[in-house]
């Protein structure tokens, strides 16, 4: 059964390599936008496993 982005029990947010990211204990992963810079294809969004 795959996994929802919705079914989580945890929340933390992090800055990695300046980065802010919000991660769930399922796995998924919300990287923010930076401020002032142009947005990616992954920034605002949740993903699971590695962003390209």
């Amino acid at each position: 059964m795959p996994v929802q982005f919705d079914d989580f029990l945890m929340e933390k947010q992090c800055v990695y390599k300046e980065e802010l990211f919000t991660v769930r204990d399922n796995g998924a992963v919300y990287r923010h936008a930076r401020d002032g810079k142009r947005l990616r294809k992954d920034d605002n969004r949740w993903t699971f496993g590695e962003l390209n």
